[in-house]
């Protein structure tokens, strides 16, 4: 049986490659939005391609809590974040028309309706989202 300095260790383990995924992650996405900008295609925000990347990932995604949750969704918007026009600022709430403490509000809302559907539909969205989005969630 493992003691808690193994624990710990296993855990320290766990948590460097936690930060080296994250660095490789925001590389990649980096590299992705250069290949993007050099053949023209450059739009960061594309509704249908996070809906169908999130819907193949539902059974992962539906056993975070919701606080992880809200921290993913951080850490894309981080690095899809080029500049404050390139990918919607979720965790400012500026898809809503009216801000709230609710941590649900602050989580993209692609991520909420493909795991928490019912937070999604309690998300008071702005007309530019609301009609982006809702064509997508079933």
């Amino acid at each position: 049986m493992k003691d808690l300095a193994a624990f710990r260790n296993d855990l320290k383990t766990l948590n460097e490659e936690f930060f080296l995924f994250l660095e490789q992650r925001s590389s990649l996405v980096k590299s992705i939005q250069s290949t993007k900008v050099k053949t023209n295609n450059y739009f960061c925000f594309d509704p249908a391609h996070e809906f169908s990347l999130f819907s193949k990932q539902t059974d992962n995604l539906s056993k975070l809590s919701l606080k992880e949750l809200y921290a993913y969704s951080l850490i894309l918007e981080d690095h899809a974040c080029v500049s404050e026009q390139s990918y919607p600022l979720w965790s400012e709430q500026n898809h809503l028309n009216e801000k709230n403490h609710n941590l649900s509000f602050g989580i993209n809302p692609i991520l909420l309706a493909v795991t928490y559907k019912d937070l999604y539909d309690q998300l008071p969205l702005n007309e530019e989202f609301k009609s982006s989005l809702e064509k997508h969630v079933k």
